[in-house]
């Protein structure tokens, strides 16, 4: 019988008992119908919880060591009413009693002080993720003020093109100047770059990539030089360069929201795929009979010595530079091998996943000698101040043998940065299960491996590679606005330093530029103003 029928049915009996005087019995009815659907309401309300606790319960348990997996209370729980289920007698119930009041007796007082430091320690690193989750809403919330400093300049391209080109190669050569400052800071702080902060508290690379990714922004907005002229050449390379910035904060984005929880989660939960791998690695690194640490120091004075030409490479050297040559094909041999398989298990994932973040820069890194070596600049260009500082703070490593050697060195920092990480990881596993006195690592001290390696990879490898190419695109981009800027160098009085300062070479270039009524004053004027807005906005919205 269909819905309606079962209605007609029971309207039916209902007019049966109200014309049988059982108009109360009705009423009952209606109302034990109404609780009855009540209790189901609300019992399948209760069901919805219990999944979705069930759930997030799951959710945390998948997070627990498999050793410690059969003394969590479920699986106790689990195992005693098995027991009891399949024997449902006296004995059992006694045996099953007294393994309840030992597993469940309460800790000893050293072990509930470990549990209860270590959650505090937890409570604590969540205030601080917390507070540093509104930090980051509270810059999002900054608006777009680039918008109007771009209508007006639009308008100012379209009157006097001239002008904004004036001005944007001006404005690359202060913000320059001020690049050039951070790098030197860079220089200086040595082994200390790592917690180098600007004055509003961003870290240095990411300093140093707000500032660069401005130049490059005002660059894109001249005209596009023609393929095949040193300018061309200069802009590539300028690219490379500011890639390398990107690939790095990139690495650590990536390292920090994906590699650094997966292999905190895996090794905490003793993945079986990841800690096999993991001992191959550390047998791998262990083959080598030499710390880490001592190689690259060994690499390092090789590369000095190759670089400044300073007497024989000792045989020290020569030993490490074979040792790492074997540990880097002991390496891609066995990320090769884990390459090969498919699917890929957890302990592949993360390890090629990290090896990959690498890999990426390497690739990047190579891209950038390959345009470094189409840059040619005149010679009389050098008693510029900016290409001269620049170039003292560059290393000479674009070489081939220097090139090789340095290579080597970061494969073995990329090794130290991995080796690390998954100690830190153990570490953090063996504070959850509450072995020893230890307490959960903060974010930095996490993302420290990284860092540190971050920070090697600038002072070694990018320290005046951006400043020198931009000093020479400004050279190249004055030459094309009018100025004969191997003239002005040769003419000028260069002093007992040698230097003449690429700040008069733009003002050179302005001021003939005025002299030839190719612009005005009035034009000049808002194009900076127009420039300095969009530069502002830019700079408020990255930060952002």
């Amino acid at each position: 019988p269909n819905k309606q029928d079962s209605y007609l049915v029971f309207d039916l009996i209902k007019e049966f008992l109200q014309n049988a005087g059982q108009g109360q019995m009705v009423l009952q009815c209606i109302q034990s119908e109404k609780e009855l659907c009540d209790l189901c309401c609300q019992q399948t309300q209760l069901t919805r919880a219990c999944l979705d606790l069930l759930g997030q319960y799951g959710a945390i348990v998948r997070q627990f060591p498999v050793s410690q997996i059969n003394l969590h209370r479920t699986s106790l729980y689990h195992r005693w009413a098995s027991t009891l289920l399949q024997s449902p007698y006296m004995d059992s119930c006694e045996a099953v009693l007294a393994e309840m009041k030992v597993a469940l007796s309460p800790p000893p007082l050293a072990q509930a002080s470990v549990v209860v430091g270590y959650n505090m320690a937890l409570q604590r690193l969540l205030a601080d993720s917390r507070a540093h989750a509104k930090r980051m809403l509270d810059r999002a919330s900054v608006l777009e003020q680039a918008s109007d400093g771009e209508k007006a300049m639009e308008r100012v391209a379209d009157r006097s093109p001239l002008a904004l080109q004036c001005v944007i190669i001006t404005a690359l050569c202060n913000l320059n100047k001020r690049f050039l400052v951070m790098e030197s800071a860079a220089k200086s702080t040595k082994d200390c770059l790592v917690d180098l902060t600007s004055q509003k508290g961003e870290w240095f690379l990411d300093d140093m990539c707000l500032s660069a990714g401005t130049m490059v922004r005002l660059l894109s907005l001249l005209p596009a030089p023609e393929p095949g002229t040193a300018l061309h050449a200069a802009v590539k390379c300028l690219q490379a360069a500011h890639n390398q910035y990107k690939s790095l904060q990139e690495l650590n984005l990536n390292f920090s929201s994906i590699i650094l929880p997966e292999a905190i989660q895996t090794i905490q939960r003793e993945d079986p795929t990841v800690l096999t791998l993991l001992s191959e690695l550390d047998s791998i690194i262990a083959s080598v009979q030499m710390p880490l640490g001592d190689l690259v120091s060994q690499l390092q004075l090789h590369l000095h010595l190759l670089v400044t030409g300073m007497g024989a490479i000792p045989e020290g050297c020569q030993t490490a530079v074979a040792v790492a040559t074997g540990l880097q094909e002991a390496v891609e041999a066995m990320f090769q091998h884990l390459g090969s398989s498919d699917p890929l298990s957890p302990g592949q994932m993360l390890l090629m996943g990290f090896n990959g973040l690498f890999d990426n820069l390497a690739l990047g890194c190579c891209g950038l000698v390959s345009a470094l070596a189409t840059l040619h600049i005149p010679a009389a260009w050098r008693t510029v101040d900016q290409l001269r500082d620049a170039k003292l703070l560059a290393a000479p490593t674009y070489d081939p043998a220097p090139r090789a050697v340095l290579d080597r060195i970061f494969l073995v920092k990329r090794l130290q940065a991995m080796q690390e990480l998954f100690a830190l990881s153990r570490a953090n596993s063996e504070s959850f299960r509450g072995v020893g006195a230890t307490l959960p690592c903060d974010d930095d001290r996490l993302n420290r491996p990284i860092r540190c390696f971050t920070a090697d990879y600038v002072s070694c490898q990018l320290l005046g590679v951006f400043s020198h190419t931009m000093a020479a695109t400004v050279c190249l981009l004055l030459q094309h606005v009018g100025l004969n800027v191997t003239g002005e160098v040769e003419q000028r009085e260069v002093g007992a330093d040698s230097r003449v300062p690429l700040e008069d070479l733009c003002r050179a270039a302005v001021d003939c530029c005025v002299r030839q009524g190719a612009v005005t004053s009035a034009t000049l004027n808002q194009a900076s103003a127009a420039v300095s807005a969009v530069e502002v906005g830019w700079r408020a919205t990255q930060l952002a």
